[in-house]
C-alpha cells in the first residue's frame, strides 16, 4: 500500500519535473565541498536549549571538536549539561559501552534524543529519548536520521540496514517512522527514506531519499492531517520558518539555498555563491519571524578568500543580504542575543560585539 502511494503521488511545490525530465537526468554525484578543520564546529558540540537556558554538550562530537581527544576518551559514553548562567557541569545521561552521537533538545525543553553505537559497530546503531531527570524513555534501534516534531511531542525518524561492501558501506532504508511520546509508539509512514526533517510552518514531515532514477535524490512531503506521502520537486527538506526557501542536507556537496516558488539556487544565481565558496555550511535557521540563515563560512566576507578563522553570518534571504556577526562559535539565539562558548564558558553577546 506505501510502495503504491509514492508512485501514484503528485508532485507539489515548485517548478515539476516530469518522469522524462528526471530520466534525462545524469547520474547523481554530489561535489565535495572544500576540507573545513575542526576550530568553528561548536554549533555541532553545543545544542541550546533555549526554553531552559540550558546547554547540552558530550559524546563523540564534544570529545573530537572541543577536547581534540580520542575515542577511548571516557567522555565519548556520556551527555552533560550546564546552564548558561554558570555553576556546575551536570551529567545528564551515561551509556557504558556505547558511542554518544549527534543529540537535541526538544523544542518544549522537555525530552533531549540521542543517537548511539558500539564501538565502530555502525551497525548497532540506535536512538534514546531521555527527559530532563535523565531517565530514558525510548531506545529504537538502527535509527539513522530523526527530527523534533514542532510541539516536541514527536519524533520523525529513518531506519535503515548498515551493509559492509567490497565497494563500500552502504546504508539500505528500512522506513520512515512517526514516534509518539504521549502514547509510546511508532508508527510507519512509508518505506524508503534517508534523511527527515519536521517542518514548523506546516507542520509536515518532509523525507529524502535517493531512490530516484541513477540514484538522484527525491523529496517527499507528509501532511501530518493523513501522513500520505507527496512526491515534491525539492532538492532539499530543511525549510525556514514561513517556508518560502530550503536548503540540502549537509555533506550533499557546495551549501546552497532553494527559493521554494521557483525550486531555484539562491547562491547559484548571485555573486554570493563565489564570495562564499570556502567551507560554508549551515548553522540553523532562526526564529526571527523572517528568513534568516546562520551560516558558518571559512571565506573572508569581504574578498571571498580562504580566511585564517571562520566567520558567522546572518542570511537574510528576503533582502538578498548576508551580514557579518563578527562573532565565533555561535550556539544558539534568544531575544536578539546570540549564545556563543569562548574557552569553555557560555556567554551572550550582541550582534557585532566581537569575537
Amino acid at each position: 500500500l506505501i510502495a503504491t502511494s509514492l508512485l501514484i503521488a503528485p508532485a507539489v511545490g515548485g517548478s515539476e519535473l516530469s518522469p522524462s525530465d528526471i530520466e534525462a537526468l545524469p547520474p547523481y554525484v554530489p561535489d565535495q565541498p572544500p576540507p573545513v578543520g575542526l576550530p568553528g564546529k561548536a554549533h555541532h558540540t553545543y545544542r541550546y536549549d533555549q526554553i531552559n537556558d540550558r546547554v547540552v554538550f558530550g559524546g563523540s562530537e564534544y570529545v573530537l571538536h572541543e577536547k581534540a581527544g580520542t575515542l577511548n576518551d571516557p567522555d565519548i559514553h556520556v551527555l552533560y549539561e550546564r546552564d548558561i548562567s554558570g555553576g556546575p557541569t551536570r551529567t545528564v545521561f551515561t551509556l557504558p559501552g556505547r558511542v554518544v552521537g549527534a543529540y537535541s533538545v526538544s523544542p518544549d525543553g522537555r525530552y533531549i534524543a540521542l543517537r548511539s553505537w558500539v564501538d565502530e559497530d555502525l551497525g548497532s546503531t540506535a536512538l534514546h529519548v531521555i527527559d530532563r531527570e535523565g531517565k530514558e524513555i525510548a531506545r529504537i534501534g538502527k535509527v539513522w536520521d530523526y527530527s523534533w516534531s514542532p510541539d516536541g511531542n514527536q519524533l520523525a525518524y529513518v531506519t535503515g540496514d548498515y551493509h559492509v561492501a567490497g565497494d563500500g558501506d552502504e546504508v539500505r532504508p528500512t522506513g520512515v517512522w512517526r514516534y509518539d511520546l504521549r502514547q509510546r509508539a511508532s508508527t510507519k509512514l512509508q518505506d524508503a527514506g534517508r534523511h527527515v526533517a519536521w517542518a514548523a510552518f506546516d507542520r509536515a514531515v518532509y523525507v529524502l531519499d535517493y531512490s530516484g532514477p541513477n540514484g538522484y535524490p527525491r523529496v517527499w512531503r507528509l501532511n501530518s492531517a493523513d501522513w500520505k506521502p507527496q512526491l515534491t520537486s525539492f532538492q532539499g527538506i530543511y525549510l525556514s520558518p514561513t517556508g518560502k526557501y530550503y536548503y540540502p542536507p549537509g555533506g550533499e556537496g557546495r551549501f546552497d539555498v532553494y527559493d521554494v516558488a521557483t525550486n531555484t539556487p539562491r547562491f547559484a544565481t548571485s555573486s554570493l555563491r563565489e564570495r562564499f565558496a570556502w567551507g560554508t555550511e549551515p548553522i540553523g535557521w532562526m526564529d526571527s519571524g523572517g528568513n534568516h540563515l546562520l551560516l558558518l563560512t571559512w571565506s573572508n566576507p569581504v574578498t571571498g578568500q580562504l580566511d585564517t578563522h571562520p566567520h558567522t553570518m546572518m542570511y537574510d534571504l528576503d533582502a538578498g543580504t548576508m551580514v557579518d556577526l563578527e562573532l565565533e562559535n555561535v550556539i544558539g539565539w534568544k531575544h536578539g542575543t546570540f549564545v556563543i562558548v569562548r574557552e569553555g564558558k557560555f556567554q551572550n553577546r550582541k550582534e557585532g560585539a566581537g569575537k
